[in-house]
């Protein structure tokens, strides 16, 4: 398991402030490639809910 930590956030990732914070620290941990794979998913994210 790696624990590298990837610097730089996409800043732009959801239009609500909250989930943007959020999905940006995912970012930090997963790096490009889970950005790649999340991309497409993000802006279906409506709320923290399950």
């Amino acid at each position: 398991m790696s624990s590298t930590m990837h610097v730089g956030g996409r800043n732009d990732l959801h239009p609500d402030v909250s989930m943007n914070f959020q999905l940006n620290r995912w970012t930090a941990y997963g790096g490009p490639r889970w950005f790649e794979d999340v991309r497409p998913l993000v802006l279906k994210l409506t709320s923290y809910d399950v």
